[in-house]
């Protein structure tokens, strides 16, 4: 099947282990064609969608997690604000394989995005949503719960140097992935015209070694060049 990759059922776990993932970004008013052509250009392992800072609305976004279910490619949804972390069981209702959580910065926005995210006993996500990946496999609630638990990729985007320096608080169990918004740590690191790019290279650095370190996602260690704090 064009654009799917062999063992995209797979991402969480392959997240887990450490291996190099790719994704490509697509506008969530693409259609099922042009979403084809996008994946067709390489083997992707998720498509990645937005919503902080790109209109959106729950159908539109149901229909294309459909088409990219058809397509085999698990879908990441990047929701609007931080303060809306409570609303993450909901968005997955709509179809979405994961989240992620921009500008995380307090283990309180942590714990509330685990308790939306995982069913129970990991979190209190309530059970409900014909749109959700995988329901038409598993029609039972338990066994989808489980499924879902072992299933789901949680992200969060560290974007200032408090988020990075506290990333192994933020790094808990049940979080699959932690990235970085370079634009938002750029602004928030050092004033713009001071921002060398050796220092950009460290703060990137740092943040790959506190990802790598803390919860054993992200690259693999021989990425990792810095000499690290």
């Amino acid at each position: 099947m064009p654009g799917q990759s062999s063992t995209s059922s797979d991402l969480k776990q392959r997240i887990h282990k450490g291996e190099v993932i790719l994704g490509v970004s697509a506008p969530i008013t693409a259609t099922k064609d042009r979403l084809k052509a996008i994946l067709e250009k390489d083997r992707y392992d998720f498509v990645s969608v937005d919503s902080q800072h790109t209109a959106f609305n729950e159908e539109r976004l149901v229909a294309f997690c459909a088409a990219a279910n058809e397509l085999g490619v698990p879908v990441q949804f990047r929701i609007k604000h931080t303060r809306h972390a409570y609303l993450i069981g909901n968005i997955l209702d709509l179809g979405p394989s994961g989240v992620e959580v921009p500008e995380v910065m307090t283990e309180a926005t942590v714990d509330e995005a685990l308790a939306a995210f995982y069913y129970p006993p990991k979190g209190r996500r309530s059970w409900g949503g014909a749109a959700r990946v995988g329901i038409d496999q598993r029609s039972d609630r338990l066994e989808y719960a489980r499924w879902w638990n072992d299933y789901g990729v949680l992200w969060l985007q560290v974007e200032s140097i408090e988020a990075i320096t506290n990333a192994r608080q933020l790094a808990k169990p049940g979080v699959d992935c932690l990235s970085f918004g370079p634009p938002d740590l750029r602004s928030t690191a050092v004033p713009p015209a001071l921002f060398s790019a050796d220092l950009w290279w460290k703060i990137t650095g740092f943040i790959f070694h506190r990802q790598t370190w803390s919860s054993g996602q992200g690259v693999p260690k021989d990425h990792l060049q810095w000499p690290f704090p």
